[in-house]
């Protein structure tokens, strides 16, 4: 699971760069035993908690499977919005939750500096992915254009400020 590799790399970086092993990517042919040192790339992977994402998305299909199809009796039915934000809070809570805990669990050999970046990269790929996916809570109420553009828009923010974290945390110096 990523948010366990992520807190790892948390850890990690109190007493050195993180290393690719660190990550759980495979080492090259090319590369020195554990890997050299994180790409960027692959710390960006490990910021997207997949299976809460994974539960996340299948929730969001079932309620929009529940939505009832227009008619002229009922020409905007309910598209239960409540439980789509409700299902999106509990991803966020839940995600930067279990990455806090995770951290804790392995705090011991860390305890000069705390998960932040990490735990600001998961919320940022949690809530991009949660309001990125079609039907999301966001996308419930916006029409074909400025659901596309919405989307478009928060993938690229989310992705941007990851990359930005994710360089954070494969350059910064133990404290």
């Amino acid at each position: 699971m990523s948010i366990g590799t992520l807190t790892t790399i948390a850890v990690t970086r109190n007493v050195r760069p993180p290393t690719r092993a660190d990550t759980g990517a495979a080492a090259t042919a090319n590369e020195p035993a554990g890997g050299g040192n994180a790409k960027l790339t692959d710390i960006l992977v490990e910021t997207v908690p997949t299976g809460l994402v994974t539960a996340y998305t299948a929730f969001i299909t079932i309620v929009s499977q529940l939505v009832d199809d227009p008619t002229p009796q009922m020409p905007d039915p309910d598209k239960y919005a409540g439980w789509r934000w409700a299902g999106f809070a509990v991803l966020v809570v839940v995600a930067i939750g279990l990455t806090l805990m995770s951290y804790n669990k392995k705090k011991a050999q860390a305890e000069k500096r705390g998960p932040w970046l990490e735990v600001a990269a998961v919320a940022v790929a949690t809530i991009g992915w949660g309001l990125a996916v079609p039907e999301s809570p966001l996308l419930v109420d916006l029409d074909n254009k400025n659901g596309l553009l919405a989307t478009a828009f928060i993938a690229f923010v989310a992705v941007v400020v990851n990359v930005a974290l994710a360089r954070q945390m494969k350059n910064e110096k133990p404290a």
